[in-house]
């Protein structure tokens, strides 16, 4: 999604064809979101475009945007299968952490 927010809701001079595709890829990237946070283990993350447009349109915070993103959400689902299936140390202090480093 190239195009700043106000081309995607529809300001400018665009022709209404325009207007209302790219208002079509903004509820899209809204579904997207809704979808992460019922169900993060089985969605897909946004594309840069999608969080950049999702920033502008005030649907997540600037500083999270790396959550939001495909790659990070890959990690996030890679952590919780890790966690889920007891792939995991625990540590009585920090010492002991960088002791098994």
């Amino acid at each position: 999604m190239p195009r700043k927010i106000t081309a995607i809701i529809g300001v400018g001079n665009q022709s209404d064809v325009l207007k209302a595709k790219a208002q079509q890829e903004l509820a899209r990237v809204k579904r997207k979101i809704r979808t992460i946070n019922e169900d993060g283990l089985n969605s897909k993350g946004l594309t840069k475009d999608e969080a950049d447009a999702a920033i502008e349109a005030g649907l997540i915070a600037a500083d999270q945007k790396y959550w939001w993103l495909e790659e990070w959400q890959k990690r996030y689902r890679k952590a919780e299968e890790d966690i889920k299936k007891g792939r995991i140390q625990k540590f009585d202090s920090p010492e002991a952490f960088l002791n098994a480093l």
